[in-house]
């Protein structure tokens, strides 16, 4: 993953309602399962395995984030669970297969959460942070984004 796309990722947490996190680590996600891939294909075996390991910490966080109140959380650990065996057969066996696996569950469940997250109106996680305002002004063959002052505690209480 680049720095530009983790910046990204970064900005989209902090301005994230907890759906629309989740829809962000699917994202991620797909991220790190390019990088593997492109890694694999170039025969870059430490980036493979970094890339590879990162996917199954991105499904351990939505795995720990189940709330196990409802039922269908019992569903989405067993999915979870699919996917993490998915990708630790595909770091071993460096196979394909075993990434388009896991990846059109992932795919599947990315879906419904986006439609999830359409509907949830509630406010970010995270108060007290930077506004970043993206393509109000643009250069030639790029957006500029605005980020707001800085105020002191940007994100902490003092």
């Amino acid at each position: 993953m680049t720095k530009e796309e983790m910046v990204a990722f970064n900005t989209r947490i902090t301005q994230s309602n907890p759906s629309q996190l989740i829809c962000v680590l699917f994202d991620m996600y797909f991220a790190y399962e390019k990088d593997a891939l492109t890694a694999l294909e170039q025969d870059l075996q430490q980036e493979y395995i970094y890339a590879t390991r990162q996917c199954g910490q991105v499904v351990e966080h939505l795995r720990s984030a189940l709330n196990f109140d409802y039922e269908i959380a019992y569903n989405l650990f067993s999915l979870y669970t699919f996917v993490e065996e998915c990708i630790a057969r595909a770091m071993y066996s460096k196979q394909k297969k075993d990434f388009a696996d896991a990846s059109k569950v992932m795919k599947t469940l990315q879906e419904a959460f986006e439609k999830v997250a359409e509907e949830d109106g509630r406010k970010p996680l995270m108060t007290n942070t930077q506004q970043v305002t993206v393509g109000l002004t643009y250069g030639r063959n790029r957006l500029n984004e605005s980020v707001a002052k800085d105020i002191g505690t940007r994100g902490y209480w003092v």
